[in-house]
Formats: structure tokens, C-alpha cells, sequence
């Protein structure tokens, strides 16, 4: 009897089980088609016009929509498991939701009469913008979260990779064909390849950004080269990570993987610093160039001029909203917004791992300057090795680069396109003109104007480009670091590569090597295939124009707008490629093979 009523009380409870993951399964559903029909009407309702019978269906919709969501997070964070979480990051979540009951509160239950005369400064709740806004990051939340489902399976990492990119930039296609986003409207490859130049943070642009599309047009721009400057899949799981109880070790190894970090237990600080610090740096950024541009841009919203290419110049992407960009004649000049926009696209290529790297230094410093300030230790303690090769590296290459680029532009161009120029002119063009092509894509002068060994430095720094895990292209510095090294080792007679007292994997040199061979020959590839297409135009003008396109630069000699549409194709591939990286393109669809424990007898090839 005993052992019946025990084996119904285990079948009960499993079926209870059973029935409450059916239905967290059912809700999960709810909330992902309301994700996506949120999405769509907001896109829909801000790209058409709509008669205002339409107009208070959607409002209606919104309600409902956000009614849910505020039921279901009380109830998801009251179940088991969510409620018990003590991190900091569901507290963040619970505010978030805690805002949503205050929107609902004031938006939908007081009078429009009564917020107008009791309470004027809660209006901007009834704003269809704070509406539009509030129900997306809800909806792109739940979206995220359920990212995380999909990177349980056994998936290539290279490949989630690559469709990320891809389907954001479909998106962006579809964004940019709507009716209010441009002025007279525009094709689909036009917008495709306006889509990819922006995601892929490239800067190169068939039609003019300036005047071929509308502030909301422009907003979506902006908007994908954010996306694309940080990484789609590093912003999905920033937001998606606020309503996960607990990252499967599964995700935690992929997610290492997006943003390159080792540590497991990291990954949700070092995903708030990443978005923290672009963030940071992007309002200062823009801060500086509202006051170096304020009472000069005529009727130009400064603070959208400053805004946008904060944005643009730290996501090297080179985007402006000047159809002559910064070659502009209200900014020609100005060479304090020259200087500024420089600095920020050395912060963005430079990449994420120096910065957080410097700033523990920073942090190291300033601890032990307040410890000897109150008396708590008598002499500086150091820390081993805070500044790893890999910063050091990459910082020294980049010094490099910047100082061999300024002085070489300087000479090539002294008596040509910066004749005339104050020896600070000299400086501040030489200095940016070193800077752009490493995959910014702004430009200060006139760039048919260069002179033939100007455009082969500009090709030689763009093909190279910025650091590994930025918001740049090329074939990155450490690559290009390495390979000098290997050279200068094998001159040496040498076995093995050894740099700053470390010595470099043997997978490193392989990588370098494949990235480099892999660039060239997708140069060699799309300037033969434009060239088939273009027979007219001359050989250097396409040459330079797949090198910007391969390392997501944007700069140009000028016949982007004038290509047919097969070329503007392979250049869109061109730029899809070198954003994800030819590598990582490759591997996503070609099986890994597992560790071999064998070896073949070795033997010599004559090479050279």
C-alpha cells in the first residue's frame, strides 16, 4: 500500500512537471510572437503613413502587448529559479520591468487633460516615441534571450558568426526600402549594398546618404553601423543575458568566443564593458565635436551632425551626412573635428582587449595612489605583467603605422592636396590621412586628387587595417606583426618565433599566414570580376576600391556611385567577407577536423 502511494505521488509530481514546462514552453511562444509582431507593427507604423483608424489599432496593440509582457515577467520572476537569482543583472531586469508598470500606470489609465495640468513633465510617458522605444528593447530582450536555445546546439560558432551578420543586414535591406526612410526611393541592390557598407562598418555608398535618405533613413543607418560596430551576436547576448537564470556551459564557451574571452565566469562583465565603454566613448566623443563644430554648420542640427559621427567615426565606418563628408567646405578647415574624429577611430580599431587592458592598469595606479594618499601602504605595488604582449604588440604596430603614414603622407602630398595648408594644416591632414585607412573611410581631401604613391600607401595601410576584436577590418596589425617577425626570424635561421621574451603557437603563424594569402587572393578575385564588368575604368581606381571594400575602409577615388549593378554586387560580397573575416567565412562551412593523434614521418619541400 505504502509503495503504491509513494509510486502515485512520483507520477503526480511529474506530471505537474510535465505540465509546467508545457506550459512555459506555451508562454515562451506568446512572448516570441509578440516580440516579433511588436517589432514589425513599430517598423511599420514609422515606415508608412498610416490613417488614424490604423493608427489606434496599433496603439491598442501596444497595450496588449505590453500588458504581457509585465504579466509574464511577474510570474517569471516569481517561479522557481528566477526569483532565487541574486545577480545584479536581474535586479537591472526587474527595474526595467518595474518601469513598465509605471508606463502602463500613467500612459493608460490617467487622461491626457490631467498629465497636461497636474503633471506636465510625465508627458514624454504618453509619447508614441518612448512607446516605440520602450516596446522594442522589451521585445529585442526576449528575442535575445531566445538566442541562447539556439546556441545549445551543436552549431559551428564561425557559422552563428556569419548568419548573424547576414541576417542583420537582410533586415537593414528591408529598413532602408521603406517609404519614409529614403526621398525619392531607391533600388533594392542599392539598398542592399547600403545595408552591408553600414553593418559591414565600411563607409563606401552608391547613392548619397546626404540627400537620397530621410533623417529616419539616416537613423537606420546609424543604427546598423552600431549593430555592426559592436557585433550583432555581442548585443543579442547582452540583452538576452538580463532574463537568463543560467548560462549553459554550452553558451558560456560560445559566447567566449564572440567577444574573445577565456574566462567563463567574465563573459557577462566583459559584455557590459564592451557596450559600456562604446557607449562612454562615443558621448564624449560627440560632446567634443558638438563644441568644435557649434555655430558652423549653418542649419545643421549640431547635436545630430556630433551624434552621428561620433558613432560613424568610433565604428570606423566613415558614414557622414555631408554629401562631401568631412572634405565639406563648413568642416574643410576644422581641424580640432579632424583631430577628434582621428582619435576616435584609433579608440575603435585599436580594439576592446587594449582598452580593458589599459584600463586595469588605470585602475591598478589609481588604487595604489589613493592607498598611499590615506596611509593604508608606504610604497607602489605592482602587479606582473599587466600589459600583455598581445597589447603591447598591437600597440607599438599601431604607433608604427600612424607615424611611417603621417610622415609619408605629408611628403607625397606637401606641394599637392595640402599646398597652401598652415604647417598645423599640414599635421592635422597628414595625421588623418594616415589614420582613415585603417578602416575608418572619412576623408579631408580631395581623393582624386592624390598623387599615384599616395593612393599605393593608402591601399598598403588599408589592406593592413586595425586590431583584432574592433570595429575594423583588414587583415588586422597583429597579422601583419607577426608575419614581419617570422620574416625577420627566418632570416635569422630560427625555428622558432619568439617575440618579447614569449614564444608565439605555431597556430598563430598558420593563422597569419592563411589571413594574408586569403586577402590577397580575394583582391586578386573581385578586382578581376569588377574589371570584367567595368573594362572603362582603370585598373588602379578598381584595385584600390576592393582593397577599401575587403577591409570595410569606405574610402574611394570616386566611381563607386557609377558601377553596374554586378560589380556593386561583388563588392557587396566583397565587404560581407571582410567584415566576418575570410577565415571565419571559410570555417563556418567546411567541418572541423578533430585532433589527430598520429603524426607522419616529416619531410622537406624546396621552397624559395
Amino acid at each position: 500500500m505504502r509503495k503504491r502511494f509513494k509510486n502515485t505521488f512520483w507520477r503526480r509530481l511529474e506530471l505537474l512537471a510535465s505540465f509546467r514546462r508545457n506550459v512555459d514552453k506555451v508562454g515562451l511562444l506568446i512572448l516570441l510572437f509578440i516580440s516579433i509582431a511588436s517589432i514589425a507593427l513599430v517598423v511599420y507604423e514609422v515606415g508608412f503613413n498610416l490613417n488614424p483608424y490604423l493608427y489606434a489599432q496599433t496603439s491598442r496593440f501596444y497595450f496588449v502587448a505590453l500588458l504581457i509582457f509585465l504579466v509574464s515577467y511577474i510570474v517569471r520572476f516569481f517561479s522557481q529559479g528566477f526569483g532565487e537569482s541574486k545577480e545584479t543583472r536581474h535586479y537591472i531586469a526587474w527595474s526595467l520591468f518595474g518601469l513598465l508598470f509605471f508606463l502602463l500606470l500613467i500612459a493608460y489609465i490617467k487622461p491626457d487633460e490631467y498629465i497636461r495640468t497636474k503633471a506636465p513633465l510625465l508627458a514624454i510617458f504618453k509619447s508614441p516615441v518612448f512607446t516605440y522605444v520602450f516596446i522594442l528593447i522589451l521585445s529585442v530582450m526576449e528575442l535575445s534571450r531566445s538566442t541562447f536555445g539556439f546556441l545549445k546546439k551543436e552549431i559551428n560558432t564561425s557559422l552563428i558568426f556569419v548568419l548573424s551578420f547576414f541576417f542583420i543586414i537582410l533586415v537593414g535591406t528591408g529598413l532602408l526600402l521603406l517609404p519614409n526612410s529614403t526621398t525619392h526611393g531607391i533600388s533594392l541592390v542599392d539598398a542592399l549594398f547600403t545595408s552591408t557598407s553600414a553593418v559591414c562598418v565600411t563607409g563606401l555608398v552608391v547613392v548619397d546618404t546626404a540627400t537620397a535618405f530621410t533623417p529616419l533613413g539616416q537613423f537606420f543607418i546609424l543604427l546598423l553601423i552600431q549593430i555592426g560596430g559592436i557585433g550583432v551576436m555581442t548585443l543579442t547576448s547582452f540583452f538576452g543575458i538580463f532574463l537568463v537564470n543560467k548560462l549553459s556551459f554550452k553558451n558560456q564557451i560560445n559566447l567566449g568566443d564572440f567577444i574573445s574571452e577565456e574566462n567563463l565566469g567574465e563573459i557577462f562583465r566583459t559584455l557590459m564593458k564592451i557596450v559600456l565603454v562604446t557607449f562612454i566613448i562615443e558621448s564624449i566623443g560627440a560632446i567634443f565635436i558638438y563644441f568644435s563644430v557649434r555655430g558652423t554648420l549653418g542649419d545643421v542640427n549640431e547635436g545630430y551632425y556630433s551624434i552621428f559621427h561620433s558613432i560613424s567615426a568610433f565604428c570606423n565606418a566613415g558614414f557622414s551626412i555631408f554629401t562631401d563628408n568631412l572634405y565639406d567646405v563648413r568642416v574643410r578647415y576644422n581641424y580640432g573635428l579632424h583631430a577628434y574624429v582621428s582619435l576616435l577611430i584609433v579608440f575603435g580599431g585599436i580594439g576592446y582587449p587594449i582598452l580593458f587592458n589599459y584600463m586595469q592598469l588605470l585602475k591598478h595606479v589609481f588604487r595604489n595612489m589613493v592607498r598611499q594618499v590615506l596611509g593604508l601602504q608606504r610604497r607602489y605595488h605592482h602587479l606582473p605583467k599587466i600589459i600583455n604582449l598581445h597589447t603591447k604588440l598591437v600597440v607599438y604596430t599601431t604607433l608604427i603605422l600612424l607615424v611611417v603614414g603621417t610622415v609619408f603622407f605629408a611628403f607625397f602630398e606637401y606641394n599637392n592636396t595640402l599646398k597652401g595648408l598652415p604647417w598645423y594644416g599640414v599635421l592635422a591632414e597628414s595625421f588623418f590621412g594616415s589614420v582613415t585607412p585603417r578602416t575608418a573611410g572619412f576623408n579631408t581631401v580631395n581623393m582624386a586628387q592624390l598623387l599615384p604613391q599616395t593612393v599605393l600607401l593608402t591601399m598598403f595601410l588599408m589592406w593592413i587595417g586595425a586590431s583584432p576584436v574592433s570595429t575594423g577590418g583588414g587583415i588586422k596589425t597583429t597579422t601583419f606583426a607577426v608575419a614581419v617577425f617570422n620574416v625577420i626570424n627566418i632570416m635569422k635561421g630560427k625555428e622558432r618565433l619568439e617575440i618579447g621574451g614569449r614564444e608565439i603557437t605555431n597556430n598563430t603563424v598558420l593563422r597569419a599566414f592563411g589571413a594574408i594569402l586569403l586577402s590577397i587572393f580575394m583582391i586578386g578575385l573581385s578586382t578581376s570580376l569588377i574589371k570584367l564588368f567595368e573594362p572603362q575604368i582603370d585598373m588602379m581606381a578598381i584595385v584600390f576600391e576592393c582593397i577599401s571594400a575587403l577591409s570595410t575602409v569606405g574610402l574611394s577615388l570616386g566611381i563607386t556611385p557609377s558601377l553596374d549593378e554586378g560589380s556593386k554586387i561583388v563588392l557587396i560580397a566583397t565587404m560581407f567577407i571582410g567584415r566576418v573575416g575570410a577565415l571565419t567565412f571559410l570555417s563556418g562551412f567546411v567541418r572541423h577536423t578533430a585532433e589527430l593523434d598520429y603524426r607522419y614521418p616529416k619531410t622537406s619541400i624546396f621552397v624559395n
